[in-house]
C-alpha cells in the first residue's frame, strides 16, 4: 500500500461547495502555498460532520492536515487556532466580501506572503469590538498593492509628474492618475489623501479608486457580498 504523506498548513477557508453525497470542497488559503482546493469527506448527510472535522466556521484560523489528491487535496481539521472570538452582526458582511475578493482575484497555488499576512490581520481585527469600516478600505488598497496593482496618490502620468494642488486629474485603472483639464479629481483631493487619510473626503476618494481597480480586475465577474458590505460602510 502506498504511504500517504500528510502535512500541516495553517490558514482560512475562503469558499465552500457540496461535493458528492457527504463531502465538501473548500478553497483553503495559506501563507506557504496560497489558495488551493481541499476535500473534506464525511461532513454532510444524515450523520452530519464527523468528530475529526469538527465545526468549521467562516473566518476561523485553522490548522489543517492535507495530503495530495489529484488537483485537490484531502484534508482533516487538526485545530482551531484563534480561540473563542467570533465575527458577529454586520461585520460578517465585511468578512464575506473580503473572502470573495481574495477568492476571485488571487491565483491558485501562488503564495504571496504579504497578501496572507494582510488577510490574517484583517480577520483578527474583524473579531474585535473596535473594528471600524474604514479597515475595509485600507484592506482593499493594500490588497491591490500586494497583487501588484498599487495606486500612487502623489504622482501622475505614470509617475513622471508630481500632483499639483491646483491641477485636475482623471483616473484610469490601467494608467493611474493623469492630467485632464476636465477631470473630476482635484489635486487638492489627492494631496489630502496623503495629508489626512482618515478625512471623510479622503476615504470616499480612496474607496472610489479601489472600486474602479477591483472592477477592472474582476472583468465582469461579481462579488455577491459587495452590495451588503456597502450598506454598512
Amino acid at each position: 500500500m502506498a504511504r500517504t504523506e500528510w502535512s500541516i498548513l495553517e490558514g482560512y477557508v475562503l469558499h465552500q461547495r457540496p461535493y458528492r453525497e457527504s463531502s465538501i470542497i473548500e478553497e483553503f488559503f495559506s501563507r506557504e502555498e496560497g489558495r488551493f482546493p481541499i476535500v473534506l469527506g464525511g461532513v454532510r448527510g444524515a450523520r452530519g460532520r464527523s468528530a475529526r472535522h469538527g465545526l468549521i466556521q467562516p473566518f476561523d484560523f485553522l490548522a489543517m492536515k492535507t495530503s495530495p489528491k489529484g488537483d485537490m487535496r484531502r484534508a482533516e481539521l487538526a485545530d482551531h487556532l484563534n480561540g473563542s472570538l467570533t465575527v458577529t452582526g454586520h461585520r460578517t458582511f465585511f468578512g464575506f466580501y473580503v473572502n470573495e475578493l481574495v477568492y476571485r482575484l488571487s491565483t491558485r497555488f501562488d503564495a504571496v506572503p504579504a497578501l496572507f499576512d494582510l488577510y490574517h490581520q484583517f480577520m483578527e481585527a474583524l473579531k474585535l469590538d473596535a473594528f471600524d469600516a474604514r479597515f475595509v478600505t485600507g484592506f482593499e488598497i493594500e490588497f491591490l498593492r500586494a497583487l501588484g496593482y498599487g495606486v500612487n496618490f502623489d504622482v501622475v502620468s505614470g509617475g513622471s509628474e508630481s500632483v499639483r494642488p491646483g491641477g485636475r486629474y482623471h483616473f484610469d485603472p490601467v494608467r493611474g492618475f493623469f492630467s485632464d483639464a476636465s477631470g473630476a479629481i482635484t489635486g487638492e483631493a489627492l494631496t489630502r489623501v496623503l495629508r489626512e487619510p482618515d478625512h471623510a473626503l479622503s476615504l470616499q476618494l480612496v474607496r472610489s479608486i479601489a472600486a474602479q481597480v477591483i472592477d477592472h480586475l474582476l472583468s465582469g465577474r461579481s462579488i455577491n457580498a459587495r452590495q451588503l458590505c456597502e450598506q454598512y460602510r
